[in-house]
């Protein structure tokens, strides 16, 4: 995808360092295919960070976000 900045090997350390990932859970709505151009997705990311405080992103290729939620609060997207 253009524009789409690649995650470097440094900054997989960091984060690999930084996060204790439990579990992954994604989930597709396929209801309105083969017709739509668009289908539902979703996906939940269960993790805990090892230090307070700390800063970190989440890698996406989602043309439309409708939401995302961080310990139950609702972020801006």
């Amino acid at each position: 995808m253009p524009g789409v900045k690649n995650l470097s090997r440094d900054e997989a350390a960091e984060r690999a360092a930084l996060l204790r990932v439990e579990s992954y859970e994604v989930w597709l709505d396929l209801t309105a295919a083969p017709s739509a151009t668009r289908f539902g997705a979703g996906t939940r990311v269960v993790f805990e960070c090892r230090r307070d405080g700390a800063d970190t992103f989440v890698e996406h290729a989602v043309p439309v976000w409708e939401s995302a939620v961080l310990d139950g609060v609702p972020l801006d997207v």
